[in-house]
């Protein structure tokens, strides 16, 4: 991320470069609070993403302006009642009480939104191993990712199982290599 941040105990969200040492003089080199964002309650970032969830559910998210001297979140309209937020791989990524799983592109106002339906019974859905991967309920492991598209929808390929893996917990990337963890899910 290009970014830091910081939830303070009063639920605000502070924002600031994470390259304190560049020559731009109007880079956020100190902790600003984000305008108007208040009880927040976690955050998630990734790139140039920020997604952060209020104490009421509620989901703000950055909207990609090409500037790094500020920060400019929204909320994000029509989310409600949500428990979990993560933003990586140009995806943001949210998780409502009903169990509901809901995916749009990054720095965006929801544009590709949609709930994830391909796979069904989900106890855990996560943006890693540069893919999605979900946990159902069964145990059993399943990832998927998207296809090009030439206007906004996001258009996944089919899902496919992980044979001979069993109710992860946690999973790892590296450059050549991916790593499923029992440790917990992080």
């Amino acid at each position: 991320s290009i970014y830091h941040a910081a939830i303070r105990t009063n639920g605000t969200l502070w924002i600031w470069s994470a390259i304190p040492q560049t020559e731009n003089t109007n880079v956020m080199k100190k902790p600003t609070p984000v305008k108007d964002l208040y009880h927040v309650k976690s955050v998630s970032m990734s790139d140039r993403s920020i997604l952060a969830l209020t104490e009421s559910g509620s989901i703000w998210g950055t909207i990609d302006s090409n500037n790094y001297n500020e920060v400019t979140m929204s909320k994000m309209p029509g989310l409600t009642d949500i428990v979990s937020v993560q933003t990586k791989n140009g995806f943001n990524l949210v998780a409502n009480k009903k169990g509901e799983y809901w995916v749009w592109k990054a720095g965006t106002s929801l544009q590709g939104l949609q709930k994830i339906t391909a796979v069904k019974s989900i106890s855990k859905l996560t943006l890693d191993l540069g893919n999605f991967v979900a946990v159902k309920k069964d145990g059993t492991v399943w990832t998927w990712s998207t296809q090009p598209t030439t206007d906004n929808r996001l258009v996944f390929t089919q899902p496919k199982l992980i044979k001979g893996l069993s109710d992860p917990v946690s999973f790892a990337k590296g450059e050549n290599s991916k790593v499923c963890s029992p440790e917990g899910w992080y």
